[in-house]
C-alpha cells in the first residue's frame, strides 16, 4: 500500500498554499500499529512497544500488515513470534 502511494502522484491539497508542494496523503489507520510499520520499513525488524493496555495485538499487527499494508513479510513475522518474548522494544532504539 505505502508502495502503491509512492508510486503514484496525488492531488495537491486544496488548501495549502503556494509554498507547500507536497500532497497531502491522508492514511486513516491505527496509529499504534501504523508506528509498528512505520519502524519495520526502517530496520525490516518487527520491534514491539514495551507492554501496554494501549498496544496493538500481534494479531492486528498481522491482520494490517497483509491486508492493508500489503507487507507479507511483516505478517509473517508477527504471526511468529511468541507473546512471551520481547523481542525488541522501541524505548532501546
Amino acid at each position: 500500500m505505502l508502495a502503491a502511494l509512492a508510486r503514484f502522484p496525488t492531488e495537491p491539497n486544496p488548501s495549502s498554499t503556494d509554498s507547500e508542494s507536497t500532497p497531502t496523503i491522508f492514511i486513516d489507520r491505527d496509529p499504534n500499529i501504523f508506528a509498528i510499520i512505520l519502524s519495520y520499513l526502517r530496520t525490516n525488524e518487527l520491534l514491539l512497544p514495551a507492554s501496554s493496555p494501549s498496544n496493538p495485538t500481534l494479531s492486528s499487527i498481522q491482520s494490517e500488515a497483509s491486508g492493508f499494508y500489503n507487507l507479507p513479510h511483516l505478517a509473517t513475522l508477527a504471526s511468529l513470534h511468541e507473546p512471551h518474548l520481547e523481542v525488541l522494544l522501541l524505548e532501546a532504539k
